[in-house]
């Protein structure tokens, strides 16, 4: 007699004329497409990222580096980096935009 578990269980059979290593290198090859896809679409949407570079908040803010240097030391924007030593600055995306909210129709600051 079968438990309750059991009846829930299909088992599929799937005939093919791949080897089993075959199969598998095809199942990674679609996996590897997929990832690269993604790759694309996040690559393509630069401000749909959830942190932004240096570049990416001066020209969100149509700033120089300079400047954004300074709004740093004014407490007005906060850089994160990704490692103690690590010199590359990022921006969390909402506090830039919020920022940009804030000043929207002012002169800079």
């Amino acid at each position: 007699m079968q438990n309750n578990q059991d009846k829930n269980v299909k088992i599929i059979t799937l005939k093919t004329d791949l080897s089993p290593d075959d199969a598998i290198m095809k199942f990674m090859k679609a996996i590897g497409d997929e990832i690269k896809d993604v790759k694309q679409l996040i690559n393509d949407k630069p401000f749909e990222k959830d942190v932004l570079t240096v570049s990416d908040v001066c020209a969100a803010l149509d700033i120089s580096e300079q400047t954004l240097i300074s709004y740093d030391k004014k407490g007005y924007t906060t850089p994160y980096f990704l490692a103690k030593g690590c010199r590359q600055k990022y921006y969390k995306r909402s506090e830039v935009f919020q920022f940009m909210n804030l000043t929207k129709g002012k002169n800079r600051i």
